[in-house]
Parts: C-alpha cells; sequence; structure tokens
C-alpha cells in the first residue's frame, strides 16, 4: 500500500467516523512523507485543505476551499513546518463517491448528504408548511421572529420515557429564505432554510420527514441577508416588521401613560403563534388577520380614551368602538380630516378584513398572491402606528421625553 493510499485511508475514516464529518489535522512537526504525500494527493483532486483563511474553525468544513491548489498546498506547509496556522485535510465529493456503501446512512437522507461531501453550512431549502407540526404540537416551544425561528422539546418531556425518541427534536438555527423572481406579477415564495450539520441531528425519522418538503436551491433562492449575516458573526443592519409593530405598541403605551396616566394598549407581548404564513391559505391569511386586529382595535382600552376626555357615545347617543374614538380623539387634538385618515386607514382596513371572513362561504384555498398581502397589511398597520406615536410625542407631557424606541426611525427596516 502506498503512502498515498494510507493518508487516504486515514483522511476518509476520520471523517466519516467523527461526530461532525471533521477534517483530518495537521500540526506542526507532522510526519514530512505524510506532508508530501497529501501534496500529490490535493494536485489530483482526491483532498482538499480547509484553514483559517476559509473559516474560523477548520475542523469543520462549512464551504469547499475558498483556495486554489496552490495555495492549499502552502497553507499546508506552513503549518507543518511552523504551525501557526491550523489546517484540516478533507476528502472530496469525488474520493468519497468511490468510499462509501450505498447502504451507509441510507435512513438519514441529510447524514448521508454530508458523508458524500456536502458541506456543514450548505442550506437546503424547505417549504414553510414543514414548521406547522411545531407551531400547531403545545408539546414543543415553538419561535418565530422576523429572519427565522427556532423550536425545542418541552423540557418535561424530554425525559419522559413515554414521549417517542423520534419526537425529542430541536432546531436554534432556521431562517427564512426569499424567491422575489415573480414579484412582479404580486407572488412571493416564502421557504425555510437550514443548514446541513443542524439538519444531522434529527432522527432518521424526522430527517426523511423533512426530506418530504424539501424544495430545489436554485439560483434566484436567497435566505435572508439579516439571518444569514447573523449566523455568520454579523450584527443585524435593521429590524423586521413585526420587531416594529411591537416596539411601536411599546412606545404608545410609554406616551400615553406619561400624558393621561392609562397604557394605550392592554398587551405588547408578542405570541409566539404570531408570524409569517407557513402557507399562502385564504384560511391561514384570515387567521393573521385576526390576531392582528386583536392586536390592534380590540387591544386598545377604553379606559385609556376616557382618561384623554374622549365620550363613550357619539353625538347621536350611539356607542363608538375604539378605532371610532381614537380618530375623535386626534379630531379633538387638532389633526386634520385628510392627515386623521391616513392615519386610521390601515388600522380600519384590518379590522374590515377580519370582519369579511365571518360574512364569507369561501372555501379555503391556496393563494401565492396572499404571501405578499400580509407582507404589505402588516407594513401599513406598523406605518399607521408610527404616525400615530410622532403624534403622540408631540402632547406637551412628551415633548421632551426621550424613547427606548426611537432607535427604530434611524434603522433599516426589512419589510419582509
Amino acid at each position: 500500500m502506498t503512502q498515498e493510499t494510507q493518508l487516504l485511508d486515514k483522511i476518509v475514516n476520520f471523517y466519516l467516523e467523527s461526530r461532525d464529518f471533521n477534517g483530518f489535522p495537521i500540526y506542526s512537526g507532522h510526519d514530512p512523507k505524510e506532508v508530501a504525500a497529501a501534496v500529490r494527493l490535493i494536485r489530483k483532486g482526491l483532498i482538499e485543505v480547509i484553514s483559517d483563511v476559509d473559516y474560523m474553525n477548520p475542523h469543520i468544513r462549512p464551504w469547499k476551499s475558498t483556495q486554489d491548489v496552490d495555495a492549499q498546498i502552502v497553507r499546508l506547509k506552513q503549518t507543518a513546518t511552523d504551525g501557526r496556522s491550523g489546517v484540516c485535510l478533507y476528502p472530496t465529493s469525488p474520493t468519497l463517491a468511490l468510499r462509501l456503501q450505498p447502504t451507509e446512512f441510507a435512513d438519514r437522507p441529510y447524514t448521508r448528504r454530508l458523508a458524500e461531501g456536502g458541506t456543514t453550512l450548505q442550506l437546503a431549502f424547505f417549504r414553510t408548511d414543514v414548521l406547522e407540526p411545531y407551531r400547531e404540537d403545545s408539546r414543543f416551544e415553538y419561535d418565530q421572529h422576523d429572519f427565522g425561528f427556532n423550536f425545542t422539546i418541552a423540557d418535561e418531556l424530554y425525559g419522559d420515557d413515554d414521549e417517542p425518541e423520534a419526537e425529542k427534536v430541536s432546531l436554534l438555527h432556521g431562517g427564512f429564505a426569499y424567491d422575489l423572481s415573480d414579484i412582479a406579477s404580486g407572488s412571493i415564495d416564502r421557504r425555510v432554510c437550514v443548514f446541513l450539520c443542524d439538519l444531522t441531528s434529527f432522527t432518521p425519522e424526522i430527517q426523511r420527514r423533512w426530506s418530504t418538503f424539501e424544495v430545489p436551491a436554485d439560483d434566484v433562492l436567497r435566505p435572508h441577508p439579516v439571518w444569514w449575516g447573523s449566523q455568520m458573526g454579523h450584527w443585524p443592519d435593521g429590524s423586521g416588521p413585526f420587531f416594529r409593530l411591537f416596539g411601536e405598541l411599546k412606545a404608545l403605551n410609554e406616551l400615553h401613560q406619561r400624558a393621561f396616566g392609562e397604557d394605550l394598549f392592554g398587551t405588547v407581548v408578542h405570541p409566539k403563534e404570531f408570524g409569517w404564513l407557513l402557507r399562502p391559505s385564504q384560511r391561514e391569511f384570515d387567521r393573521f388577520v385576526h390576531d392582528l386586529d386583536k392586536l390592534l382595535s380590540d387591544n386598545i382600552r377604553h379606559k385609556a380614551l376616557t382618561a384623554a376626555g374622549v365620550p363613550m357615545k357619539d353625538d347621536k347617543g350611539r356607542a363608538m368602538g375604539t378605532l371610532q374614538r381614537l380618530e375623535l380623539l386626534l379630531a379633538r387634538s387638532g389633526v386634520k380630516e385628510i392627515d386623521r385618515k391616513r392615519m386610521m386607514k390601515p388600522l380600519y382596513d384590518v379590522r374590515q378584513a377580519r370582519q369579511k371572513p365571518a360574512h364569507d362561504t369561501t372555501p379555503n384555498k391556496t393563494d401565492r398572491s396572499l404571501t405578499l398581502k400580509q407582507i404589505e397589511l402588516l407594513s401599513d398597520a406598523t406605518t399607521s402606528l408610527n404616525t400615530l406615536r410622532h403624534f403622540w410625542q408631540r402632547h406637551p407631557d412628551n415633548k421632551d421625553h426621550k424613547l427606548q424606541t426611537e432607535y427604530l426611525d434611524n434603522e433599516k427596516l426589512y419589510r419582509m
């Protein structure tokens, strides 16, 4: 057996038998004969070098080497000589194709993909409805934010022997991705994206289930830049619409409390199930509208408007709803009708959209345009709250008050 063959066997076995498909490490003072054999294997395309030039931790392969063959060899020799930088050797996909048996990892499709030479930070993409069981199942702690999500089995169930082991699953680093190629026609495709290294932590049963939701990773599908940046260790350069919505609710409460001694909204807590549509269906959209209106018109406290001097009934003795009373407060404060209508219209639109399903017998249907419609509805409602907040800030008791949420005005806003 040649030196090359022996070393290649070492590298392949180390890769396949390690916990996370790690690379074969090279340190200062490494056997010169093995280093020479590694150089020949690199030139043949049978192995590659991952170094700190590619990633801060070369013991995992986040992506294929970013260096050409000559640069890889230079890095290898430098490490073997002085050890000032870390490098690891990895088998390439052609090498692994010859070494892997068809039955190895056959029940774990994403583990198999890494075993075939996939990279740990390679993304797989899925339909968003893959998340529905975790959002709807009370056994899971599910959290969705503007750019991604996470879920985990509840602590009390993790150690429960009666709970199926296959269901004891967690995912802490999932993101959203978008296909905007058809946006001109009013359609957006939102997808779920997950790193291969996270998918390999799933049980065989869960890996197989997720594989049935997978979609091709074509050229137009991109992970959200904020989510991707956060996974690469970068601070977010802006915030999303859900974060903004609840930031404005909190700010309005703070300002109304200072001016009139009462919180304007009953709650400013973000319900975990309130987020992006997981499928573009009419029923899912109606559910979102219902929850959004509960956070807006249903959430406005009559007591807060009474404290501001707004009557409960109009000039004809008819009881007024919260939006009517809020608009009356604006009118009494000198806001012109055209400005009042602009400020209040998005809130009335949400209320009207909520009431429509109660009088509509249209069956549930899939409509790809609902994804964009949700984005626009949420954006308009948040803009309305922002405008109202700026009006509240002009109250004499608030003019010199600095809000903790004022940074929202100077931060980049992502509408999706």
